[in-house]
């Protein structure tokens, strides 16, 4: 059943810098509002974007020879012409035909293209009145109106071609998203901006567990982020052409040095330094860098300048339950002069040995919780809940047959596998892979933290001290 709510505003355009996930947020609120596949549509523009790509047009196919009884003639085609409905005409069209459901045209980078001339006289229907139809109504062009009239789409009296006339009716949802770094190329006059809601999707800084690897360093993206972020302001004065937190696409949570090179740093060199004078490309001797500098011989080294320069954060170290026993209370940094991150669980600051958690101890003891929390739960049920939220380590939690049948095809003999044992109330075991603490695919933890916070259910609660 249709529904409208304040926060589900007829035509909305998210807004904000590159990267900062309007797309996704578009996505989200669609799932949460379990729309249906067939009544989303999905367009962009671009500068060659126009009515016709829109809405539709005319426009040659192949159909068989027909006769002057009307039957077909052979296995010969002849070209005709025929109306082809775009986007727009297919939203349309599927509102009127699912009255009790909402339909929602989603158009991507809406100041990508020539907004005028794309909505041509269709302009006209964007008013709508408190019960979300349009206030005016247009006539449908000749090729629109017999294409909509026809019995297969909508029928001659149906109130979507009533009288020739196009209403966009109160279940037609228009959402648009808008990069402003984009927005000078084709300006949006004020008489279409009135007629939509403006939402502005700002920047987070929330892939903390995202890491840039230069070398033998990881540096913590979301410092980078904010470092470069800052700077952009102060020489442009703008939000505009800022780094948003989904601007690049790492792997597993690691920006390789080339990924940073061909996608971040020529953004900025490109179209930020190249306009505005900036204290992004510069190293920690305060020297100018070329951006030909950070290629070749010397280039990892002169990237790892520009981390100092401008005081990126270097990633922690992991230190899982097997390395716990060097750490030293006294210091707040390991031996590559890196910050410490401490944490509690269930306000249990220290383990059982009064030390400060290790993060395979942590991920083992956040395991146990819940097996305490569920003693009623076999070790089927037990490893069935935690492999089902998408863990980035495999084996997680896995049973004792499990564990016999990975281990049965390893290539690794040694006896040196890092699964601890947990044994449940019912007399069975599960094991629970330390793994997730480990530095060897990095970013287990931050998955293993993230997943933990999205699941208040379990009991768990890990903070950092």
């Amino acid at each position: 059943m249709k529904q409208h709510t304040e926060n589900n505003s007829y035509q909305i355009i998210f807004y904000g810098a590159p990267g900062t996930g309007k797309s996704y947020r578009i996505k989200k609120q669609l799932k949460a509002m379990n729309v249906p596949k067939e009544n989303i549509f999905r367009t962009t523009f671009h500068p060659d974007s126009d009515y016709s790509s829109f809405v539709g047009t005319y426009k040659p196919t192949m159909k068989p020879v027909i006769d002057k009884y009307e039957e077909i003639v052979g296995k010969d085609e002849e070209i005709a012409y025929s109306f082809i409905p775009q986007t727009f005409v297919k939203a349309y069209v599927q509102a009127y035909k699912k009255p009790d459901e909402n339909v929602y045209l989603i158009i991507e980078e809406i100041n990508r293209g020539n907004c005028a001339q794309i909505f041509g006289d269709l302009f006209q229907l964007l008013d709508r009145d408190d019960d979300g139809v349009s206030e005016y109504t247009i006539k449908a062009d000749e090729d629109l109106r017999t294409y909509l009239e026809a019995e297969d789409v909508l029928g001659r009296d149906a109130d979507g071609i009533k009288g020739g006339e196009l209403c966009l009716p109160s279940n037609l949802y228009i959402w648009a998203t808008m990069n402003t770094s984009d927005q000078s190329l084709f300006p949006i006059d004020s008489a279409f901006k009135r007629r939509w809601d403006w939402e502005y999707e700002p920047i987070k800084y929330k892939n903390t567990d995202w890491a840039i690897e230069i070398g033998d360093n990881k540096y913590s993206w979301a410092s980078f982020q904010k470092e470069v972020n800052n700077r952009i302001f102060e020489a442009t004065n703008s939000e505009d052409k800022m780094l948003g937190d989904y601007f690049v696409k790492p792997c597993n949570g690691v920006i390789s040095e080339k990924l940073l090179l061909n996608k971040v740093l020529f953004y900025l060199w490109n179209d930020v330094c190249k306009d505005y004078e900036s204290d992004i490309f510069r190293a920690e001797d305060n020297r100018d860098i070329k951006f030909s500098d950070l290629y070749g011989e010397n280039g990892t080294d002169t990237l790892t300048a520009m981390m100092k320069h401008m005081g990126v954060s270097l990633v922690l170290k992991y230190v899982d339950d097997e390395e716990v026993d060097d750490y030293d209370e006294d210091k707040t940094v390991d031996a590559n002069n890196r910050v410490k991150v401490i944490y509690s669980i269930n306000d249990e600051d220290t383990d059982e040995k009064g030390k400060p958690w290790g993060k395979g101890a942590l991920v083992k003891r956040a395991v146990e919780i819940y097996c305490n929390n569920h003693p009623q739960d076999t070790a089927v049920q037990i490893r069935d809940a935690w492999m089902s939220v998408g863990f980035k380590v495999p084996h997680i939690v896995e049973t004792e047959e499990d564990k016999k049948q990975r281990l049965s095809g390893s290539q690794d003999k040694t006896g040196r596998e890092r699964a601890k044992r947990l044994e449940l109330s019912n007399g069975e075991s599960v094991y629970v892979s330390t793994e997730v603490g480990s530095d060897k695919v990095y970013n287990n933890f931050g998955n293993f933290l993230s997943i933990i916070r999205s699941k208040p259910e379990w009991g768990i609660t890990i903070k950092e001290l």
